[in-house]
């Protein structure tokens, strides 16, 4: 399956968006078509990442904007070190029940 695109996160894990993901959303969400470089920037350097709440093999990455005092999260889903995007959005914050792995 191709990819939109691949990173490596502060942890040096492989993180890839599939092609058909970055298709849900920006069908989901069609103004997030613009915002590929925001997604890889939260990937790479995070403002903190969280265990999600309902999957124990999913991580949140967050990264606050200051100009638009609104996080971007990016849920990805993790097999060994190998990671795939499973959604992104803006946030205006944390979804309760997800818990601290990181911070900056």
């Amino acid at each position: 399956m191709p990819n939109q695109f691949e990173v490596r996160d502060p942890e040096g894990r492989k993180i890839v968006c599939t092609d058909a993901r970055w298709t849900h959303i920006i069908t989901m969400r069609s103004f997030m078509y613009s915002y590929e470089m925001k997604i890889r920037e939260t990937l790479e350097k995070p403002t903190c990442r969280l265990k999600d709440a309902d999957y124990p093999n999913r991580e949140v990455f967050y990264r606050l904007y200051k100009t638009s005092k609104r996080f971007m999260k990016v849920v990805v889903e993790f097999l060994g070190n190998d990671g795939s995007v499973i959604t992104a959005h803006p946030a205006s914050s944390f979804k309760k029940g997800e818990e601290e792995i990181w911070k900056a």
